[in-house]
């Protein structure tokens, strides 16, 4: 980047926090995390590209400011933290008699030897002077004496930290420089950057702690003072004992906490014993190799992460030191994200394959139980297998909904209905507590997802009674409420102004509680208060999604030894077909005459029968579909490719014995997919009803399935009884262009 103003993009497979700081330490234009895709890389490399004209400006700039240094009559000299020299212009080479080639890496007070001017009668010209520096008597290299003028001043990087010192030169003038306001003549001796700190520690510890390291050195050091107090920076100095001998005010409002001056602390015991110990191994390091090192601690004491920079100073150290929480926690959050969004790629390609699994395993354990409705023992033992399979499809929802993948597939839904659903599985298996449901309206509706908002209940449910482990009350409040979420508590929301009323469902138990710092933190992802090896800390997170998702809020409010309450607020969206407070079938129940009967012996297909048009490449999945549609009395069609979807929609027409419905896979693996398929088909037939599945909830197409012509959705994985709910559904006559979903 120096020598060619070239953009970097840096690439790795590694997540470490150790990898990432190395590779920000050089900065690079880029930084990509491995796996990445096609489009990923393209930007990262056009967005690197675009940096290419700044960098090179920059480098041009550069030069040109270190060309006019270079050319400038005065002396400039830049030095390190100790000393050496790493700047020399020829203004320099000149005053000195001293070539720059001779003066970099050399000690400052080694190439520049001045003592403090005294002019006779104590002229104009003496002690310090004003804006223009101090009056000093330099002493070339051929012994030669010259008056200048010396101006000094730290040197910072670009995020600000002192890495030296920039001292310019200029001969002297008579007559030219103005005095310097204050009392009467006061001396100030030049002091080389690196000899400011070397204070020794004459006259024991007892006064190193009565008395500042600047006082010790007389008043000859009252100057520097100025300059090292100038520094923002929290700046500290040990000597070999590993004592503070020096602390600025700016270390001592960072480093005290409480305990007053710093000077004559053991500078291990300012931090936590694992923070100490491992100062007192880089203070080791240092002074075995001579060499600055930076590094960062936690100290768990004050919960601050801290940068150090720490040179050596004679037999002791000279420390830098800087507050990194604020850093630290961004990068945290800027790492978790990361991961977050690796997690969330991961989740989807896994999802789909495993609710395709899912749609198989699941669908045939309800075949299987529906066929043996005598055996008891078996029926129980299926009864087992189809809980844990339920189980698993909601466990696949929490990931896909904590990395952001769970899109929600709206319908109005009976909020009591999900709640008491909820209530009634948790009460089998905690007979310990007492469940009470109360309700005022049952009959009200929401436009939500009721799958996810089960997961959502549930997980609000667990937590309740894990507070209650002994026992206890949880009573769960279903109410309208026309005041937006409250703004105080944890997880409190805003609101939104366009909604004028919410369904509130209240979670309340009688259990432990919660302090307000733990309470303040139950939202954020991996926070848990449990011990156990499976807790997550996720569950909170998934339920904040969730709320969100539905433009909705949770609002917790919680006191130690008082139990808690927990809050959903769900926008309230009543559609024109249930405005007249109608509390008729739940949604998703068959009518009487079309409940299904699984597993039947194998009939012909009566004449006049309802032709359906499937597309799924999964073989094991379609043979499911057409088992169970062809029970039910459909005439069945496969199809594996949307290509051939459309051929047989097309060639049935023209025969005359149309599709009254067409079921289709949105993904179809190497081949056409459902989207394009509903493209094609909607030119051929542009009334025709189609239902799209998926085992990706985030598709746009399941989200808002009428923008791709679906009439409805069937998200994988489903069980025999969906599939047959919302095929009887789908082909009902349609007196209201509204959109089912299931």
């Amino acid at each position: 980047r120096e020598k060619c103003a070239a953009p970097v993009v840096f690439m790795t497979g590694f997540s470490s926090e150790e990898s990432f700081d190395r590779a920000k330490a050089v900065r690079p234009a880029v930084f990509l995390r491995k796996p990445f895709s096609a489009w990923e890389l393209q930007a990262a490399v056009e967005g690197a590209m675009a940096l290419a004209p700044q960098l090179q400006d920059e480098n041009e700039r550069g030069d040109r400011f270190l060309n006019t240094l270079k050319s400038l009559n005065e002396a400039v000299i830049a030095s390190d933290l100790q000393g050496r020299i790493t700047f020399f212009n020829s203004a320099a080479e000149e005053l000195t008699a001293c070539s720059g080639a001779d003066a970099i890496s050399r000690p400052l007070s080694e190439v520049v030897q001045v003592r403090d001017c005294e002019l006779e009668g104590g002229g104009e010209g003496s002690g310090r002077q004003g804006g223009a520096g101090r009056l000093l008597i330099l002493t070339d290299a051929g012994g030669g004496e010259i008056k200048i003028i010396e101006r000094s001043s730290p040197l910072r990087d670009e995020q600000g930290e002192v890495i030296g010192l920039l001292t310019l030169f200029r001969q002297w003038q008579e007559g030219v420089v103005e005095r310097q306001e204050g009392e009467g003549g006061e001396k100030a001796p030049y002091v080389p950057f690196c000899e400011l700190f070397d204070y020794t520690d004459e006259g024991g510890r007892e006064e190193i702690e009565q008395i500042g390291p600047i006082e010790k050195k007389g008043e000859e050091r009252e100057s520097g003072r100025h300059l090292i107090e100038g520094i923002t920076d929290p700046l500290i100095t040990l000597d070999e004992d590993e004592v503070v001998s020096y602390a600025n005010p700016e270390a001592g409002a960072c480093l005290s906490n409480g305990m007053g001056v710093l000077i004559g602390q053991h500078f291990r015991s300012l931090f936590s014993a694992a923070a100490g110990e491992l100062c007192a191994e880089k203070l080791k390091q240092v002074r075995e190799n001579g060499r600055r090192l930076c590094f960062e601690l936690h100290d768990e004491k004050s919960e601050r992460w801290f940068e150090l920079n720490v040179y050596p100073r004679g037999k002791g150290w000279l420390i830098l030191l800087r507050d990194a929480s604020a850093r630290k926690q961004e990068s945290l959050l800027q790492l978790r994200a990361h991961r977050l969004e690796g997690l969330s790629l991961l989740a989807r390609g896994f999802t789909h394959d495993f609710n395709n699994l899912l749609t198989v395993l699941i669908g045939n354990l309800s075949l299987i139980q529906d066929r043996y409705l005598e055996d008891k023992a078996f029926q129980s033992e299926v009864a087992a297998s189809s809980l844990a399979a339920d189980q698993a499809r909601r466990l696949v929802q929490q990931l896909m909904t904590f990395t952001k993948g769970g899109v929600p597939i709206l319908t109005e839904t009976k909020v009591a209905r999900v709640l008491r659903r909820v209530l009634e599985e948790h009460r089998k298996s905690h007979a310990k507590i007492r469940y009470q449901l109360i309700c005022n309206d049952p009959s009200l509706r929401v436009r939500i997802d009721p799958e996810q908002i089960a997961l959502l209940l549930e997980n609000l449910v667990k937590n309740a009674e894990e507070a209650m482990p002994a026992g206890g009350r949880l009573d769960a409040v279903c109410e309208l409420s026309m005041e937006p979420p409250p703004r105080s508590g944890a997880g409190g929301g805003d609101g939104d102004d366009e909604v004028e009323s919410y369904v509130v469902i209240k979670i309340i138990d009688s259990g432990h509680g919660m302090d307000e710092e733990t309470s303040g933190r139950v939202f954020e992802p991996y926070f848990t208060t449990r011990q156990e090896d499976n807790a997550s800390g996720i569950g909170l997170t998934v339920c904040e999604s969730i709320a969100k998702a539905h433009r909705g809020h949770l609002h917790l409010v919680s006191k130690p030894s008082e139990g808690t309450q927990i809050s959903l607020y769900l926008p309230l969206e009543l559609s024109a077909d249930t405005s007249g407070g109608d509390d008729g079938d739940d949604e998703g129940e068959l009518i009487a005459d079309e409940v299904p009967v699984l597993y039947s012996d194998a009939e012909p297909v009566k004449a006049g029968a309802r032709r359906i048009l499937i597309l799924e490449d999964e073989n094991l999945i379609r043979q499911l579909i057409v088992r169970c549609l062809s029970k039910q009395g459909y005439e069945v069609v496969e199809s594996v490719d949307g290509e051939q979807t459309v051929r047989l929609y097309q060639e049935a027409m023209e025969l005359g014995k149309p599709f009254d419905l067409v079921l289709s896979d949105l993904t179809i693996e190497g081949g056409v997919g459902g989207v394009e398929m509903m493209k094609s088909l909607r030119e051929v037939d542009p009334e025709v009803r189609a239902i799209v599945s998926s085992g990706y909830s985030d598709a746009p197409a399941m989200a808002q399935p009428q923008d791709f012509g679906f009439i409805a959705v069937l998200p994988k994985p489903y069980p025999p009884q969906d599939l047959i709910r919302v095929v009887a559904e789908a082909l009902r006559p349609v007196t209201v262009d509204s959109v089912t979903g299931s």
